[in-house]
């Protein structure tokens, strides 16, 4: 076939194949570009526990009062922790994270029978997982966790759970340690219960705290280290979580908000609700 000719009388330039020798320069020039891109470094992915030590080591920095989430922020046995024992072989061992809840019982009279209890704040160090390990085998008990609904004493929970305040899995200290509360079934209760005084609001919802933008990315973090704890505290709490907001033990057991006789009926939940985890 006969090649079109442009007004100058050559073959138009849309028209003209390639030759063959350039197109081999062309092919040649992408190997070393290929081999460029190939050769560059990949951008490193963090896992879960990578993203909380960052977080853990710049929280305090950026809020100095900030429940310390950081590894040998405090000595390994500090703070101290009570064990309370209303007999030598309790059918219940509980762990507290604060003794707000434990007061109230004590002052209308002693543990049930059935109860034994420590109390401890703060995150769990291989040295208190140690402890409380021991306790537990020697009782042939798994440890019931009760604490705040927030990411703090979640990850309190998780530092048993896994037997270090690193959160790394370790399985010399790794605690048989359960999730009591608070949960759902804590919260119902709470709701069902409640009776600010007279002239009060009326608002459940304001028995909750807001999270500071710090517990925000606290929560955050733990999900991705720990996603099942969703599924431990029920829809309902993962709902307030998510939200931006907290139920702490004082806001969900405290005697002024709520009707009489409902510390008795925590204290039933406790000696007999199932556990979860």
């Amino acid at each position: 076939m006969t090649a079109k000719r442009a007004a100058g009388g050559k073959p138009s330039a849309k028209h003209k194949p390639a030759a063959p020798d350039a197109k081999k320069a062309a092919a040649r020039a992408k190997g070393p570009a290929r081999a460029k891109a190939a050769s560059r470094p990949k951008a490193k992915r963090h896992s879960p526990l990578d993203l909380w030590r960052e977080f853990a080591r710049h929280a305090a920095k950026e809020d100095p009062t900030y429940d310390p989430v950081a590894p040998g922020v405090w000595p390994p046995s500090w703070p101290p922790a009570t064990y309370h024992l209303s007999t030598p072989a309790p059918k219940r061992l509980l762990y507290f994270t604060k003794d707000f809840l434990l007061k109230q019982w004590l002052q209308q009279g002693p543990l049930p029978a059935g109860l034994g209890a420590v109390v401890r704040y703060g995150m769990a160090t291989p040295n208190y997982c140690a402890w409380v390990k021991r306790e537990a085998k020697a009782l042939r008990l798994p440890v019931l966790f009760v604490g705040d609904c927030d990411p703090y004493d979640l990850t309190v929970f998780l530092s048993l759970q896994r037997g270090s305040d690193e959160l790394v899995k370790t399985p010399a200290t790794t605690v048989p340690v359960q999730y009591l509360g608070i949960d759902d079934r804590w919260l119902a209760m709470c709701a069902a219960a409640f009776s600010p005084p007279e002239g009060g609001n009326p608002d459940f919802k304001l028995v909750m705290v807001e999270m500071t933008p710090l517990e925000r990315r606290h929560l955050e973090v733990l999900l991705k280290v720990a996603p099942e704890l969703e599924r431990l505290v029920g829809p309902r709490c993962r709902q307030i979580l998510l939200a931006g907001r907290k139920l702490e033990l004082e806001g969900a057991c405290s005697r002024s908000l709520y009707a009489e006789g409902f510390c008795q009926k925590l204290l039933h939940h406790v000696e007999h609700a199932a556990p979860r985890g």
